[in-house]
Order: C-alpha cells, then sequence, then structure tokens
C-alpha cells in the first residue's frame, strides 16, 4: 500500500522548473481547511433548521454566511493565480553556515499571507508591480551539493476556510565547501620569521656562477672553454 508521500507525488507528478513559472489554475489546488468544514456542517445544521421552522431571516442568514464562504474561496485562489515565480543564483557557502536561495515573485496585484514551507516555513506578503526577491534559507551540514527540493507556496487568506496551495520543485542547488580550520598551523620554514618560506634555491632555478666543489650534482656543472 503506497504512503501518502508517494501518493501525493503519484497525484500531482512534480515537475523539476529551470525557468519562470506561472501558477495558472492547473498549478494551484484549493481544500476546505478544518474551520471550514466546521462552517460548512453548521451551514448545513442551520438550513435543515431553516426548513424545518421555516424561517425567512433564518433563510437570509443561511445564505449570507454561504456567499461569505465562497468568496472566501475565491479570493483564496485568486492570491495565488498568474503569480510569476524565477529561481535566483545560489552562492556557495562553507559548511556549519546558511545557504540563502532566493526566489523572486512578480505580482500585478498585492497579494496577502503567502507561506513558502519545506523543511520550515517562511510568510510574506508581495506589493504589486514589483519584483519582490523572498530568500529562503537552509542549513548546510554537509559538504557537498545542498538542493532545495520541493517547496510548498500557500495561502489561507482571507478567513482561514480554504488552504489554496502549489508546489514549487526549482532546480537550485548550493555548493557547500569543508569548513575551513581555525588558525591552523603553517608548516615552519628555515626563514627568521617562522612564516613557512624557504629562502633555499631548487636546482632548477638559476641562481648565478660559481666554482665547482666536490660534490656537485653532474647536471648543474657546466662546460667552458678558456681560450688561450
Amino acid at each position: 500500500m503506497l504512503n501518502s508521500h508517494k501518493l501525493r507525488d503519484w497525484l500531482f507528478r512534480p515537475k523539476i522548473e529551470r525557468k519562470t513559472i506561472v501558477l495558472t489554475q492547473r498549478r494551484i489546488f484549493i481544500l476546505p481547511t478544518r474551520q471550514g468544514l466546521v462552517l460548512a456542517l453548521l451551514l448545513i445544521v442551520m438550513l435543515l433548521g431553516d426548513i424545518n421552522y421555516n424561517l425567512s431571516l433564518g433563510y437570509v442568514l443561511t445564505f449570507l454566511l454561504s456567499s461569505i464562504a465562497i468568496l472566501s474561496m475565491l479570493h483564496a485562489f485568486r492570491n495565488l493565480a498568474q503569480l510569476e515565480i524565477r529561481p535566483g543564483r545560489v552562492e556557495a557557502v562553507f559548511c556549519g553556515e546558511t545557504a540563502l536561495f532566493p526566489l523572486y515573485f512578480n505580482s500585478k496585484i498585492s497579494r496577502y499571507q503567502l507561506v513558502l514551507q519545506g523543511s520550515h516555513s517562511i510568510s510574506f506578503d508581495l506589493a504589486p508591480g514589483q519584483n519582490s526577491e523572498i530568500i529562503y534559507p537552509m542549513p548546510a551540514t554537509k559538504r557537498g551539493w545542498l538542493a532545495t527540493g520541493r517547496l510548498t507556496l500557500y495561502t489561507e487568506f482571507p478567513l482561514g476556510l480554504f488552504h489554496a496551495w502549489c508546489y514549487l520543485h526549482f532546480d537550485m542547488r548550493c555548493l557547500i565547501y569543508p569548513k575551513p580550520l581555525a588558525d591552523a598551523p603553517l608548516p615552519s620554514g628555515n626563514s627568521p620569521d617562522n612564516l613557512g618560506k624557504h629562502n633555499t634555491t631548487g636546482d632548477d632555478d638559476f641562481a648565478g656562477l660559481r666554482n665547482y666543489v666536490s660534490g656537485d650534482a653532474l647536471p648543474r656543472i657546466k662546460n667552458t672553454k678558456l681560450e688561450a
């Protein structure tokens, strides 16, 4: 039997994106929250009471609350619809630091109470007509490549009666370098300041001519012809 994660992956078919995406109707999902289900049950009970007792004002109140709930669902969908999102460039960090994954949101209208959820959640609002940068931080605990994986962007605006969400799976990775050692000792050298700099000259370096000394290597001996 499939678990919840495999079933969700099979249903929503995650896809890795590399360019700008636009949240269309096919990308947005919406379901009632717990508060929305409680309100729906309450409206059903109210409607049954109105029918049983033939309450005119009860009909008005029931249908008024139903209209508000339906408008709340439309506003929750509108809060995500036609939102443009593109990934940014991720800078490499050292192990133990925080990797910053930038996402750029472009919206023509105001957006409220948006939540970006992965290993943790961040909430934000978007102003109209601006290319807003939202940074999603992740701790870099291991060296190598760190990917965000699939993120969930959701909202329950305005009344918390409906949960509208979409999945974001960008090809974003951060290179994690090994953490450098603090105050690591340098190899000792023969220089007076002991900074690890060697003053000796290698065999391949030309330092001038001198007379032959017993024990010199043959490659270092140069034959010269004296003229009479």
